[in-house]
């Protein structure tokens, strides 16, 4: 009853103030692009822009629950499909425009129900090297 009472009260609330969120997953877009992403095997396809976040559900429960995503563009690559209840890192690499750009996809449990799902980065990888990146960043 009280999570009920405190978000009928942040709905009343204009100002920027913490909100609570109710949804099991939290889309988090950390990158500098426009992102896609939408559960695999349907046609959800959600826009993200940069450093926003999206209070997720799932589209059907009837699919099969894994997400996909790309950046948003003329021609959208889809990643291959990753789960997003364990924690834990994954990466997916896509073409881009004749460059690879690679997602890190990072899962972190919030509460016992609650999962937030961050895409980290998306980078077009040169000579630098994504293990490289990796090893800077740990």
């Amino acid at each position: 009853m009280g999570v009920m009472a405190q978000t009928w009260a942040q709905l009343q609330q204009t100002a920027q103030v913490e909100k609570v969120i109710v949804n099991y997953y939290m889309i988090c877009n950390d990158t500098l692009s426009t992102i896609r992403f939408g559960q695999v095997g349907s046609d959800e396809n959600i826009s993200l822009q940069s450093r926003e976040m999206h209070a997720y559900s799932w589209r059907s429960h009837k699919k099969q629950q894994v997400l996909q995503v790309c950046l948003e563009g003329k021609n959208m690559k889809w990643c291959d499909p990753f789960e997003i209840e364990k924690p834990g890192t994954v990466i997916r690499t896509i073409d881009h425009k004749g460059h690879k750009v690679t997602f890190l996809i990072k899962v972190k449990v919030i509460s016992g129900l609650q999962r937030q799902v961050g895409c980290l980065l998306h980078a077009i990888w040169s000579s630098f090297g994504l293990s490289n990146y990796l090893q800077y960043f740990q």
